[in-house]
Order: C-alpha cells, then structure tokens, then sequence
C-alpha cells in the first residue's frame, strides 16, 4: 500500500481494467450504458488504512470473525465499510449473511448496499431468505429508479444472476420487463444488467421472451446483450428470433 493516505480504491482486478480500456479503445469512446468508476478518488485516514489492512488480511485467510467486522462497520467510513461488505462475501463463510443482509437492508450509503448485494452474489447463499432480501432492496418497482439507487438495483441483478433460482429469475424478468423500452439513462443500466444475468439461469418458462423484446431495441448496447442472452441460454427455438440480426 502506498505511503501516502490519498489512494484510488476499485474492486476491478488488472485485468479487469485492462479489458476495459481495450474495449473503449476499440470502440472509440465510452460505453453509454456501463457507469463510470464505482469509486472516485478517496481520502484515506490513518484509521482507515489500519481498517482495511485488517479486512484484507482476513479476506486473504478466508477467516470470517463476526465481531471483527461488526467493529469495523460501527462508526467506519464509507470506504471502509464498502471494503469489509466485499470481503465478507469473498471469503465464503455462510455465517457473514446476517452481517451482509444487515448491511443490504440498513447502511446509509447506497454505495455499501451495492456492494453488500455483489458480496451476496459472490456468497452463494440460494435461500429463499436470500432472493426476497436482494428484491426488498429495490425500492418499490424495478423502474423509473432514481439515480442514486440505480447501483444497487444493478448489483442486485447481477447477484440474482449468480444465485441462479428460479425465483431470482423472475426478478431479473421482472427487472426487464419494468425498464423496456429503457429510453432514459437508469431503465438502460437497468436492461443492460439483467440481460447480462438473464442467461446464466438457462432453460426455463417463458425464458426467451424477456431478452427478444430488446432485440428491437434503439439502444445497440442493449441489441446485443439481448441477442448475447438468446444464444447463450442454450435454446434452439431463439435461431429464428437472432436470424434478423444478421443484418443488423
């Protein structure tokens, strides 16, 4: 870590960067529907740094102590708390839930309730407790959501996606069917997630027709992960609804 206490702070791996700079290299600007960098620039204190020195340390054992992390979210800075929602999950104890569950519900930042979804995702817990503590963290419909929910909403669909229910796949229907035809910037990150996610579940009932209403989509972003979601989903029945693409 370095000496000084100012540092910029990501989930992103190297690699992760690198893909994504290669990316908007190729494509000669900004994806309009990826948000920007989930953090910016953060001041970090002394404590803060301590702090995260000990949440990596315990991610990096894969030792989950309840009461270590229940301090480090007590009065912690929004950095730190983020930090410690992302490991708990990483580290793949089932005992973090009530903490990560806690901190989805209640955290005054919606930056930690994102993070606490991601960790959820990344936990791998596929209880019904689960899914219906992800959807209770999107405030009422899934759209028109205002833009400082919009991250957690995203995050959301990207944990359903992971956990793989078939509940968790009628949120992620959900989800798409409330923000199409995602004219405005929020119903867009929205769309774009949950086609991401939508595949991951596979065959199931109805499941083409929440990606192939997006094949008409103005939005190409949205075009492709729609037509991304129908061929990965394994289904034959979607080559008749991708063949127009052809000519896309």
């Amino acid at each position: 870590m370095p000496g000084t206490p100012s540092t910029r702070v990501g989930r992103a791996s190297g690699w992760a960067v690198l893909v994504a700079v290669a990316l908007v290299a190729c494509a000669g600007g900004p994806d309009p529907v990826t948000p920007g960098p989930e953090r910016p620039g953060v001041t970090l204190s002394s404590t803060d740094i301590q702090s995260i020195a000990l949440v990596l340390r315990m991610e990096d054992h894969r030792a989950y102590d309840a009461e270590a992390f229940a301090r480090l979210v007590e009065g912690g800075s929004e950095e730190v708390r983020r930090r410690a929602v992302v490991a708990a999950g990483r580290i793949g104890d089932t005992a973090a839930l009530p903490f990560l569950l806690d901190a989805l519900a209640s955290d005054p930042s919606t930056a930690v309730r994102a993070d606490a979804a991601f960790a959820l995702g990344e936990l791998g817990d596929t209880s019904a407790a689960v899914v219906r503590a992800l959807g209770d963290a999107v405030a009422g419909d899934w759209t028109p959501v205002r833009p400082a929910q919009t991250g957690v909403v995203v995050e959301v669909l990207a944990a359903l996606g992971k956990l793989g229910t078939e509940d968790a796949r009628t949120g992620v229907a959900a989800a798409l069917r409330d923000a199409f035809p995602a004219r405005d910037e929020q119903s867009r990150r929205v769309a774009a997630e949950g086609l991401l996610a939508l595949w991951k579940f596979g065959r199931g009932p109805g499941h083409l027709r929440p990606a192939a209403r997006y094949l008409d989509a103005p939005d190409p972003e949205l075009r492709w992960r729609a037509a991304y979601a129908l061929t990965r989903g394994g289904d034959p029945a979607a080559s008749e609804l991708l063949l127009p693409l052809l000519d896309d």
